[in-house]
């Protein structure tokens, strides 16, 4: 179970490195105003869901306020911080994996050298 788990978490390791490369790249690189557009599309599908809803002007006006102050968090902490979220579910995700191996012996049969 030790040598899936590790495998196992490695993959997921390696993945979650690469895509957090990706992430930083996009958003610094490639498109510098990607936040802007993803904030803008966030408070239009807010507003427009509040509408359906029947909320009130001064609840949905309070919603974007509340979208437009958590703007502040910068692309470098929401790679570090997805990065880090996604370790902890990358690892019982593999921990599954490890448990169904250990369960049955013939997934480990072609990895024994």
């Amino acid at each position: 179970m030790k040598e899936a788990l590790k495998f196992a978490f490695i993959i997921y390791i390696t993945y979650e490195i690469i895509y957090a490369i990706y992430f930083f790249i996009l958003y610094q690189f490639i498109d510098p105003t990607l936040n802007d557009k993803v904030l803008k599309a966030t408070i239009e599908k807010t507003k427009s869901f509040m509408e359906k809803m029947g909320s009130s002007d001064d609840q949905i006006n309070d919603a974007i306020k509340r979208i437009q102050e958590g703007k502040s968090t910068s692309v470098a902490q929401l790679v570090f911080l997805g990065f880090g979220f996604a370790i902890i579910y990358d690892f019982i995700k593999a921990l599954i994996i490890a448990l169904i191996v250990k369960r049955d012996k013939k997934f480990e049969e072609p990895f024994k050298i």
